[in-house]
């Protein structure tokens, strides 16, 4: 029979057990157990859209980031979160990559 003291025993050493295989699996020695960390790092933001999407996501950006600097006067707050906004989309652009496509949303451009 397990008495309560052997049993806080028991769950800790279960929290201890998924630490250490968190651990390793960050550190790279242990083996990935999803698709997404099986990819190698150029497969995650492999190229999902055409040219027509890339320049579309860049006038987009074009424009919010004009957006951004004309509001930070009002607020900087939104000037930032636009900013942000914007260096998104321009890295989408550059990176010929979409994040709504690589979760599985289709999109037209």
């Amino acid at each position: 029979m397990i008495s309560a003291g052997q049993t806080r025993a028991l769950d800790l050493s279960n929290i201890h057990r998924h630490t250490l295989q968190w651990l390793l699996r960050i550190s790279g020695i242990a083996q990935p157990k999803t698709k997404l960390m099986k990819m190698e790092k150029s497969d995650r933001f492999a190229t999902n859209i055409g040219n027509k999407g890339r320049l579309f996501r860049a006038a987009g950006a074009g424009g919010i980031g004009l957006a951004a600097m004309l509001l930070w006067t009002r607020s900087p707050a939104l000037g930032v979160g636009l900013a942000l906004a914007a260096a998104f989309l321009a890295f989408e652009a550059a990176r010929g990559w979409c994040a709504l496509r690589a979760c599985g949303v289709k999109t037209k451009f």
